[in-house]
């Protein structure tokens, strides 16, 4: 494979004519990988396959389960098929936090009994009587929980965020019970954990969104979480930011993540540096006219050329669209 380099230039634009320009840089701008990106494709690799050969050694027994070993060898394939792209990425570390709960899930050591003599499946029972888990409570759990005491604050701040959306919502204990196996279904695909999904879905409710836009609303924000690196809390605040600011319905929020994603994987920048830019401009960008499909191209192009910070991309660009 041919190796390509790349070429860094200082760009100085003209207040006068910036639309024109930012279309000519978005036109010709080029993406390429240098050696660095090969550098750190190859780090990241050996990092997966030595936490895989890791687990095998620890949990000898956890890989006779078809379950594990069928994760094992998905992890497996990705590992050799990995590009290096953020989207690449994203599928690694998804399938890597999957073959850990599922040999989580086997290993005899969760079912332990704790000091008091009660087995996780005994305090599951008590915290159902008494909490909005019910059915899912061990489903919920067994995907997340290291050690004991950790499982008794999982169930207490996901029983705290249902109770939250049932008063938000006004809706019953059953019908919140039904929400809670929703959630977890959810969280299994993207790779979280029900609180996550619970919480999540609560800052939109609160925002005034319904069930469905809500659900719509934490699954981008948990991909902006995933791919950016960061918590689902700062995502959301990121994805509520550009919503409002181009007064966004719930479905247009996925062309856009699915717009950050492809720029991401074109240039040189990232969903973070997109996100937080466009948290910063994207309301002066409304105002001035700019779709955000190019506001997207723009600060992924800048970004790119310059390399300057996202924080000082937006605010740039925030000046240059006021004036």
């Amino acid at each position: 494979m041919s190796e390509k380099y790349t070429i860094l230039v200082e760009a100085v634009l003209n207040k006068a004519n910036i639309q024109s320009q930012l279309s000519g840089m978005k036109s010709t701008a080029k993406i390429t990988v240098n050696n660095s990106d090969m550098e750190k494709r190859n780090r990241l690799i050996d990092q997966y396959n030595n936490k895989l050969e890791l687990l095998q050694i620890r949990n000898k027994k956890a890989f006779e389960s078809s379950e594990v070993q069928q994760n094992a060898d998905n992890l497996k394939n990705l590992i050799k098929t990995y590009d290096g792209t953020t989207a690449a990425k994203y599928k690694l570390q998804n399938a890597s936090e999957k073959l850990t709960n599922s040999v989580a899930n086997f290993n005899e050591g969760i079912k332990n009994v704790n000091k008091n003599g009660l087995s996780l499946n005994d305090m599951f029972g008590i915290a159902a009587k008494k909490m909005l888990i019910w059915a899912v409570a061990t489903e919920a759990l067994y995907g997340s929980l290291k050690k004991l005491d950790e499982g008794v604050q999982f169930i207490k701040d996901l029983n705290k965020a249902l109770t939250d959306i049932q008063i938000v919502t006004g809706q019953t204990k059953e019908e919140v019970a039904g929400l809670a196996t929703q959630y977890n279904s959810m969280a299994r695909d993207m790779g979280a954990t029900t609180l996550q999904i619970s919480e999540g879905t609560l800052t939109f409710i609160r925002q005034g969104k319904s069930a469905e836009e809500s659900a719509i609303l934490v699954k981008n924000s948990m991909i902006i979480s995933k791919l950016a690196a960061i918590d689902s809390a700062q995502a959301s605040e990121y994805l509520t930011s550009v919503m409002n600011g181009y007064k966004l319905s719930a479905e247009d929020t996925t062309r856009v993540i699915d717009s950050m994603v492809a720029v991401d994987n074109a240039a040189a920048t990232s969903v973070k540096e997109l996100a937080e830019a466009m948290q910063r401009t994207s309301n002066i960008a409304q105002m001035a006219g700019v779709p955000i499909q190019d506001l997207i191209s723009y600060i992924g192009t800048v970004s790119s050329v310059t390399r300057k910070s996202a924080e000082s991309i937006g605010e740039s660009f925030c000046d240059l669209l006021y004036y």
